[in-house]
């Protein structure tokens, strides 16, 4: 596990764009990640890489944000801090945050260090050694974190400089489906 957080490929892979056309195959979209290359490409460019011997990862669509699964990564990062999710019977790191406004709740007892996403509650699941034991919703709130403790936001990605996540989020109530129900006359 490399010491260094965050390494320099994993910022270039928070800025990277995935399921886009790729350039040299129609009808391809570009879903791999080479760590050796710094280059997004498609399945059918993966083989070059493979022969090369290289580290690829894929990117994953899950509930429409791009996602890396946790049995990939975890060798390469300490993902230890971020919340992991299940799709597809797989875990999986989101690499973006996902503000939602009409996710958030104002009591949640668990939310993101960096954008205020609520976090799953694992009191309910685990024993109390793990209970909000994780501090982040993705790799880029906790690469973040790790630039604002360290004072280095001069090579900060372009990324996390869009995220509004210095802002408290603001929560909209619940929106009534009916109006202020009328009681039928007494005949």
């Amino acid at each position: 596990m490399p010491s260094k957080f965050p390494p320099p490929w994993l910022t270039l892979i928070l800025d990277s764009k995935f399921y886009e056309n790729c350039d040299e195959h129609e009808g391809t979209l570009c879903n791999f990640f080479c760590i050796d290359c710094s280059e997004v490409f498609c399945e059918s460019c993966k083989q070059e890489h493979d022969d090369e011997g290289h580290k690829v990862l894929q990117v994953y669509k899950a509930s429409r944000h791009n996602a890396l699964r946790v049995i990939n990564i975890f060798e390469l990062l300490d993902i230890s801090d971020i919340h992991k999710y299940s799709f597809n019977g797989f875990k999986v790191v989101f690499l973006h945050s996902r503000n939602k406004v009409d996710k958030c709740r104002a009591n949640a007892t668990y939310k993101c260090q960096i954008c205020g996403y609520e976090l799953l509650d694992l009191s309910k699941f685990f024993s109390t050694q793990q209970r909000g034991s994780f501090k982040f919703c993705s790799l880029t709130c906790k690469v973040k974190d790790t630039m604002i403790s360290e004072g280095d936001l001069s090579n900060e990605v372009p990324s996390l400089a869009t995220n509004r996540s210095d802002e408290p989020r603001q929560c909209n109530p619940k929106r009534r489906r009916k109006g202020i129900p009328i009681r039928s006359p007494f005949f």
